[in-house]
């Protein structure tokens, strides 16, 4: 008989029992499922079965070098390693691996991976309850299906399903970050402390503060300016804090040889402060105009073009589809003031294309994501006039946002980069200096009224299934 962990059960609860003993009126049939079934599952799809050994190595050395840094540090090298290790978890490693692999024959691998990691977990196949947990948080890697369709099969059912399974553990008290009983990641976690583990660690970081930017933007009385400061606030400190490791620049200013997750990292610290705009409750909310939103959007962009440059979008995992959108609604959003501007902006808009269009092959969200940017561009490139254009001196002092200026006051320790980081890095030059009326530009998109529901950042979130509008109304 194999014991299983027991659920968490609060020490207040009737139920409640602190030895824990197994509960002996339980059959074991009833908890695990027909053996026989099981067998027959197993016999019929093959889900146990490995890759074959060189491919298998082949996979996990993929997972190591281009997802785990960052995003999936719950897996150790010693979960895949050795004859006892699980065959859950290596098949999914194996299917997150197979994601970063080049060529479009690499998605019917992926596809096979991720069937059998889903056969396995469904037939109870792995009794370490724990074991399953990491599994399930790497089939999060999985999204070939456009948001629009309704099914299963996506990140958001299998994060929703971790997250339920870690509650059962016990793993924490409540399901928000402020009641829990975990302590955040730090490199002391890790038993090599090298550059995965700090970027882990600063990853984790930034991740906690875009949560707390998510919480704000569904606080049901809407954000305070303490609490926009405070936002903004963490973000600065975040990217002052960086270790060297992570910086893309050394002390004297000098470029440091291109490293994907150091990129990856800067482009969701430069999206956090496009979206840490978007918590303003305004009537007519300013995050795709401000100085800091196009400077950050043009700073990704160029950290994009370095990561396409070498060939190496098809390691970027499915969340950054949402990252790129983010990027692109701003570009298409911005109204250059010269031709060189134009230029210089025009060509981040293919920048951001060509990137949906490499990840569009293996993530459904990333070729909804294209098919919409491409209509944008196209009307606001047409120039289609539905409704009058707001310009400028019509907005500013009417309906400036105060998150905007929050943003703007501290727009210089936001971007702590040298003016060669891109061509836009003189707006800095500009907006220390500027007052309100420098703050926001006009909107290229205000002339498309089927558009204007891009400034509630929450439509976005369908990229993973995540409708965060239907929360608006419940959230405290």
């Amino acid at each position: 008989m194999v014991w299983r962990p027991s659920s968490f059960i609060d020490q207040d609860s009737i139920m409640y029992d602190p030895a824990k003993t197994p509960p002996t009126f339980v059959q074991d049939n009833l908890a695990s499922g027909n053996i026989n079934t099981k067998e027959a599952i197993l016999r019929v799809t093959g889900a146990n079965v490995l890759p074959q050994p060189i491919l298998l190595q082949a996979l996990k050395d993929s997972f190591f070098e281009h997802v785990h840094p960052l995003y999936y540090s719950v897996i150790d090298r010693e979960d895949v390693s050795g004859p006892n290790a699980s065959i859950l978890v290596q098949q999914a490693v194996s299917l997150a691996g197979s994601l970063m692999r080049h060529g479009q024959d690499n998605m019917s691998l992926a596809e096979m991976q991720y069937e059998k990691v889903k056969t396995l977990v469904h037939v109870g196949f792995e009794p370490d309850q724990l074991t399953v947990l990491k599994a399930l948080c790497l089939l999060s890697c999985w999204s070939p299906s456009s948001p629009y369709l309704v099914t299963l099969d996506g990140p958001w059912h299998w994060t929703g399903v971790a997250s339920r399974m870690a509650l059962q553990l016990g793993l924490q008290k409540q399901s928000t970050p402020e009641d829990t009983d975990v302590e955040p990641l730090t490199e002391e976690d890790f038993e090599v402390q090298d550059f995965g583990a700090i970027a882990s660690t600063y990853m984790t970081k930034l991740i906690r503060i875009i949560g707390k930017i998510t919480q704000l933007k569904t606080k049901k009385s809407g954000p305070t300016d303490e609490d926009v400061e405070a936002a903004v606030t963490s973000l600065r400190d975040w990217v002052t804090d960086l270790p060297d490791g992570l910086r893309l620049f050394s002390s004297e200013g000098v470029k440091k040889p291109f490293n994907q997750h150091r990129a990856e990292a800067l482009i969701f610290y430069l999206v956090s402060i496009i979206l840490v705009q978007t918590i303003s409750r305004n009537t007519y909310s300013h995050w795709r105009t401000s100085a800091a939103s196009f400077l950050a959007a043009s700073c990704a962009a160029r950290l994009y073009d370095e990561i396409r440059c070498r060939e190496r979008a098809v390691h970027l995992i499915h969340f950054h589809a949402f990252l790129v959108l983010v990027v692109g609604v701003v570009l298409v959003s911005h109204q250059p003031q010269s031709q060189e501007k134009e230029r210089i902006r025009d060509r981040d808009m293919e920048i951001v294309r060509s990137v949906l269009e490499g990840m569009s092959a293996k993530y459904g969200g990333a070729r909804a994501i294209l098919k919409k940017f491409q209509e944008i561009h196209r009307e606001a490139v047409g120039g289609r006039v539905d409704e009058p254009s707001i310009t400028r001196n019509e907005t500013t002092s009417s309906q400036a946002s105060s998150t905007a200026k929050i943003v703007q006051d501290h727009i210089g320790d936001l971007f702590p980069f040298p003016v060669d980081f891109c061509e836009n890095m003189d707006i800095l030059a500009h907006e220390n200096n500027s007052t309100e009326e420098g703050i926001l530009q006009d909107d290229a998109l205000t002339d498309f009224g089927r558009w204007e529901n891009f400034d509630d950042i929450s439509s976005f979130m369908d990229v993973l299934g995540m409708d965060f509008t239907s929360i608006d109304g419940i959230s405290g």
